[in-house]
């Protein structure tokens, strides 16, 4: 519920303006995470990818849009997001821990805690780009365990799971993982897309890319979503 919650608010505060109802309805959702965020940690004495990291993320980016988010809300996950090195050693229950998967999502929450300012020093985000360089197949790609490789409300795929990889090392330093990122992007535009979640991933992390084989696989993306939609 939290990591659908965020991810909708993400796309929601992204908007510019908007209807009265439709900022009460981001209201609610800003407030529901201020609640939820801090809470597993408080219960549960660990982290949780979902909370602390797409949950948290969609707090850090309601920040930079001046919505008033507490200091309590994020203090907890700005500490643990700023020792990626202890990531490994999170409390979790056993069977229900996907290191790779929670690494990708605490490295994304990173991202925004440095861009809303909450993290000030880089060699923090290197750090958690370069431990994300040991999951990346020779062929580009972050994959998912084979079990949820289509995604799911509570899992990424392996489409959201590259794209969010990438924009880390794009965010920490384009430059120095320009060949981890060159594979990523060549992964991007040759992979098959089937759902609706793999389009809408592809599209997002091809957004600006105007190479022929770039605007050729997002015609292919937003032609299957429009295809999938109506057919509902």
């Amino acid at each position: 519920m939290v990591i659908g919650l965020a991810m909708g608010l993400q796309a929601a505060v992204q908007k510019e303006g908007g209807s009265e109802a439709s900022r009460s309805s981001e209201d609610r959702a800003v407030a529901f995470l201020i609640r939820e965020v801090p809470l597993w940690f408080q219960e549960n004495r660990c982290f949780s990818c979902h909370n602390n990291g797409d949950a948290a993320r969609a707090l850090y980016e309601a920040h930079q849009l001046s919505y008033p988010i507490p200091a309590r809300a994020l203090a907890d996950t700005t500490d643990w997001l700023g020792r990626p090195l202890d990531w490994d050693d999170n409390k979790g229950e056993a069977g229900f821990s996907d290191k790779k998967l929670a690494r990708i999502q605490f490295s994304a929450a990173l991202v925004e805690a440095f861009e809303a300012g909450f993290i000030e020093d880089r060699e923090v985000l290197i750090e958690a780009a370069e431990a994300l360089l040991p999951y990346q197949r020779a062929n580009g790609s972050w994959p998912i365990d084979p079990e949820s490789a289509l995604g799911s409300p509570v899992t990424y795929g392996a489409h959201l799971a590259t794209y969010m990889a990438r924009r880390t090392l794009e965010s920490a330093d384009a430059s120095r993982f320009e060949a981890e990122i060159s594979r990523a992007n060549n992964w991007l535009v040759q992979t098959g897309v089937r759902t609706v979640p793999d389009a809408a991933s592809v599209l997002i992390a091809l957004e600006g890319h105007t190479a022929p084989e770039a605007r050729a696989q997002q015609a292919h993306c937003l032609d299957l979503v429009k295809r999938i939609g109506n057919s509902k």
